[in-house]
């Protein structure tokens, strides 16, 4: 039996961090092979309630690439959940529930 699950994608700014030396600005890929379970929703202002990432639909056992070249600054459970957050440059990328096969601090392409 295939279990649906969803994958949160979310960009945040990691304030005071210096950023990766980049050449150009990249451009980011989709992590995962999956339809659009519930789009990005902002708040009306940035201290209300929202949805601050973009939720894909997968399956149990799928890839999941990072959307963008960064460094691992957590890999581990959060409530329950396994979670990994990237950092690439000012911003940050946030997966779950994905089982980590990467560490903090390594470099992922």
């Amino acid at each position: 039996m295939q279990r649906i699950i969803a994958f949160s994608l979310a960009f945040l700014v990691a304030l005071g961090l210096a950023p990766l030396a980049q050449a150009q600005t990249p451009l980011a890929v989709a992590p995962l092979l999956g339809s659009v379970v519930r789009p990005f929703d902002p708040p009306a202002a940035a201290w209300l309630a929202g949805h601050r990432g973009v939720d894909l639909g997968g399956t149990v056992g799928l890839t999941v690439v990072a959307a963008l070249d960064g460094v691992v600054f957590f890999a581990g459970m959060v409530a329950g959940r396994p979670v990994i957050s990237l950092r690439h440059g000012d911003r940050a990328t946030t997966y779950e529930p994905v089982e980590a096969s990467v560490s903090a601090g390594q470099i992922v392409r």
